[in-house]
């Protein structure tokens, strides 16, 4: 996937991971995750998203098609995606 300078959209995010608009938004409400480079800030705005955050995002979708809910699915993706030797 290539990734423009201003960050990754919601639609991609949801495209490549396979999350719903409804289950992107309670995350960022909810603050399990927080777009890496802009975050929305009332109507009209849109949130950018980095790699770490898609691959957070890819993460906590697998792991609640596990069966794992989802406070527990997005705690453990975002840290297993943003504490990784990778990061």
């Amino acid at each position: 996937m290539r990734v423009d300078p201003g960050g990754i959209n919601s639609d991609a995010i949801m495209e490549e991971s396979g999350l719903t608009y409804r289950q992107l938004d309670y995350a960022c409400r909810k603050g399990y995750i927080t777009p890496q480079l802009a975050n929305a800030h009332g109507s009209g705005t849109y949130r950018r998203y980095s790699e770490l955050d898609m691959l957070a995002c890819k993460l906590a979708k697998r792991f609640m098609d596990d069966g794992i809910i989802a406070e527990r699915a997005w705690n453990d993706a975002v840290v297993l995606a943003y504490m990784s030797p990778a990061a």
